[in-house]
């Protein structure tokens, strides 16, 4: 399946491609564009549009585009997944309403990425990583009861 999102990729849609490829769609192929063209590129694709405001999986209020997605395919998160889910929340929608220490670190990797990255297909497997060992850290504290 092909998905659609706007160029210039921050955490919250890096976050919602580590979803997408991750329980979603495995085989996923992703699209970027200006927000204008995303109507037009989706069609061409036969794509989904994703975090893009005003065309659906977007952000609702305090609930993130991770959070809408889940929502959407019927995601279950088991408890590492949801503590995840938290700290991007928290990363990503000012005034979230999760305190986790660890998004403003999770924001700033990915913001760093930014910068180091040749394009938005190369940041999004790069954030890949770096929310794969998210993962891993919120597994590992949730096996030793520190969620």
């Amino acid at each position: 399946m092909h998905w659609v999102t706007t160029t210039g990729l921050r955490i919250g849609r890096v976050a919602c491609a580590w979803l997408i490829t991750r329980r979603i769609d495995p085989a996923a192929i992703f699209h970027y564009g200006a927000a204008a063209a995303l109507p037009e590129l989706a069609a061409q694709h036969g794509a989904v549009i994703f975090h893009a405001p005003g065309m659906g999986l977007e952000r609702r209020g305090l609930v993130s585009s991770f959070e809408v997605l889940a929502e959407r395919y019927e995601v279950v998160f088991g408890p590492a997944e949801q503590v995840l889910a938290q700290i991007i929340n928290a990363a990503d929608v000012p005034r979230s309403p999760y305190a986790r220490p660890e998004a403003p670190g999770v924001r700033a990797i990915i913001d760093g990425l930014r910068l180091t990255c040749a394009d938005d297909e190369a940041l999004r497997l790069a954030g890949a990583q770096v929310l794969d060992a998210l993962l891993a850290h919120c597994t590992e504290q949730a096996r030793l009861g520190r969620s």
